[in-house]
């Protein structure tokens, strides 16, 4: 019955070691994978060099102090892998179902609400690309920092790079300041 106890505790201590919460410190993003220190919840288990998993085509340096699970395989804590990463401090908050938005510390964002897409950035937007092309089923509205220039109107197939578009008023792509 010892040996049955035994072998129990063992394993129970394994699948507690499977899943660590922690704290990022710093961040390495210079090679293929990026690494991060993490500093484990509960003790004092500080992670050098751990890697960092992220999806494909979305990718993201932590900024130190954000939250991050940590996964190790077979309860073996010689070896972990980042999974996720959140920052409460800039989390966005008050999304519908369904809504998806990109966004950053400086309060930059992409919202893909209900009704439509809003991009908002407190610094400048630039565009960069040989053309840009605009198709909508109405009219387009810039707002150029705030100042409520607005261009209604004329639908605007293709800008080239250095071209003006507009009737009322005119903006030059690539760059909005």
């Amino acid at each position: 019955m010892s040996e049955m106890l035994d072998a129990i505790d063992r394993l129970y201590r394994r699948v507690v070691m499977m899943i660590g919460a922690g704290r990022v410190s710093t961040t390495g993003d210079a090679g293929s994978v990026q690494r991060l220190q993490v500093q484990l919840r509960g003790d004092s288990e500080i992670r050098d060099s751990t890697p960092r998993v992220a999806e494909y085509g979305f990718t993201s340096v932590p900024i130190p102090g954000c939250d991050a699970v940590v996964i190790f395989a077979g309860g073996d804590r010689s070896e972990g892998i980042i999974i996720a990463t959140g920052d409460q401090r800039y989390r966005l908050s008050n999304l519908a179902p369904g809504e998806v938005a990109i966004h950053d510390d400086q309060g930059q964002k992409v919202h893909l609400t209900r009704s439509g897409i809003i991009i908002h950035s407190p610094i400048k937007i630039r565009f960069e690309a040989p053309v840009i092309e605009l198709h909508a089923s109405t009219s387009y509205r810039w707002d150029v920092n705030g100042h409520g220039q607005h261009w209604y109107g004329t639908y605007i197939d293709t800008w080239q790079i250095g071209e003006t578009a507009g009737t009322a008023h005119n903006i030059s792509p690539p760059e909005i300041s």
